[in-house]
């Protein structure tokens, strides 16, 4: 097995809509919006640690109405919120990773690791209630590793790509969520948001904080 230096991943253009809710980034910041085919440069070991620092992420709605999460159904048949995750090295743009290792490809150790099946994947709505209801607040625990997609070269090219992780520990960490007001159903009665919003957190590495929210207003 042989891996090349280099790291290939698609980054995908956020569409962004303002609406009346608010996020936590300032005015005068924009919202990570990286696109097209990117070759990185081989990375500065320096800017790693051996042990990731898991934290945790609230999402609060502090509106009087409920609010709805574009969430996904992974393989326990259970609904999550839909993350996004960004990091920006200094003086680089920034570059979007997956928070855990997608079950359709193996981690790059581990190439000739058998194929598991891959349950759910399927989008879901997950509802934020108003402010003061028992629901109005979810939380859920990033685990401080990032994964990208690498292309493996060998003989056998039956797996040509497979998945790197990575713990940052320098830079800037940004994590993304889509939200709406409106939900709409299809044939098959399966929800989407409507009219979708983006709201985030940016934090910083090393993390100060052990706790960072994503504040939800109307």
């Amino acid at each position: 097995m042989k891996v090349t230096g280099f790291s290939l991943f698609i980054l995908i253009f956020p569409i962004f809509s303002t609406a009346n809710l608010q996020s936590t980034y300032a005015p005068s910041e924009q919202l990570a919006s990286p696109t097209g085919l990117i070759l990185p440069q081989p990375r500065n070991l320096g800017a790693f640690q051996k042990r990731p620092n898991p934290l945790t992420i609230r999402i609060t709605n502090h509106g009087e109405e409920t609010v709805y999460l574009q969430g996904i159904r992974d393989t326990t048949k259970e609904g999550k919120v839909q993350l996004y995750f960004y990091h920006q090295g200094e003086g680089k743009s920034w570059q979007t990773y997956f928070d855990s290792l997608p079950c359709n490809l193996p981690a790059c150790r581990n190439l000739s690791s058998r194929q598991g099946h891959c349950g759910g994947g399927e989008p879901v709505v997950i509802r934020l209630g108003a402010k003061g209801t028992y629901n109005a607040v979810q939380e859920f625990q990033w685990g401080g590793l990032f994964y990208e997609l690498n292309e493996a070269i060998r003989e056998n090219r039956t797996r040509r790509y497979c998945y790197k992780g990575w713990i940052p520990n320098q830079g800037k960490v940004r994590i993304e969520i889509k939200h709406s007001k409106t939900v709409s159903r299809d044939d098959q009665r399966k929800e989407m948001i409507e009219d979708r919003n983006y709201s985030a957190v940016e934090f910083k590495l090393p993390a100060a904080q052990k706790v960072y929210e994503i504040h939800l207003k109307s």
